[in-house]
């Protein structure tokens, strides 16, 4: 009765020189990041990627990949940027539901998800840094909108993360309410 989550990881095994010898490369469609496939090479981003996806998944009720599904919502992630773009991000929440959510949380959640699995992998945070985002120890990005559009970032991955977080690394302000304590989030 212990359940696991994905493969979320691999990328450690590698880390710590006990690099897989596969043939190919391996995961499951929609989880995989683009350098990962490309590449077959996974590491800590990648799983940040599947992570990103992960939560994007919980949080709508729908897998990443919809073959099913009208051409502007066959996506996860782009059909939850769409959503965001038109200003219902909330639409995207699992109706099943039922409006039983924090809406703040959930926005959270859905924007940190769009930003673990952005293409891109030098626009992804750290796990540290989305475990500070959820906790509400950090605030997202003023500008998160355009990170997550943003297709092209500095070659050089350090500046690039450190250009990225600057903002993030803000302490968000938090008002516990009774609510908040009685039914936590």
């Amino acid at each position: 009765m212990n359940a696991r989550l994905g493969d979320f990881g691999l990328a450690k095994l590698c880390d710590l020189g006990n690099d897989p010898q596969t043939s190919h490369v391996a995961g499951t469609l929609g989880y995989m990041a683009p350098e990962l496939a490309r590449a077959g090479k996974a590491n800590t981003s990648t799983d940040i990627y599947a992570f990103g996806i992960f939560m994007l998944e919980v949080a709508c009720g729908r897998k990443p990949i919809k073959t099913r599904a009208p051409p502007e919502e066959a996506f996860l992630a782009d059909w939850i940027t769409d959503c965001w773009d038109k200003g219902d991000i909330l639409a995207t929440i699992d109706k099943r539901l039922e409006k039983r959510f924090v809406g703040q949380q959930a926005k959270l959640v859905l924007k940190l998800g769009l930003l673990c699995s952005h293409p891109v992998a030098a626009a992804r945070p750290s796990m540290s840094s989305v475990i500070s985002y959820l906790d509400g120890i950090a605030s997202l990005p003023n500008d998160l909108s355009s990170v997550i559009k943003a297709r092209e970032f500095p070659s050089n991955e350090a500046d690039a993360l450190n250009e990225l977080t600057a903002e993030r690394n803000t302490v968000a302000s938090l008002i516990i309410t009774e609510a908040f304590v009685s039914h936590g989030r």
